[in-house]
């Protein structure tokens, strides 16, 4: 993942934010690990549904 950061010219606050989000279920319930990408999933799908709700309904004021 580091070089994936050097190519990207990422600089991580949190590392284990980008393992947890690149952590399968599946993954995670045979490892034993904390945490799997379900919730970051969840929550990056309520802004991606707060933006295009936002969207629509300031673009689109005569569709109804």
């Amino acid at each position: 993942m580091e070089e994936l950061f050097i190519r990207l010219n990422i600089k991580p606050k949190d590392i284990n934010l980008y393992k947890t989000a690149f952590s399968h279920s599946s993954y995670a319930n045979e490892h034993k690990a904390k945490n799997d990408y379900e919730r970051l999933e969840f929550l990056g799908d309520a802004v991606l549904d707060l933006v295009v709700a936002d969207y629509l309904y300031n673009n689109h004021k005569d569709s109804e």
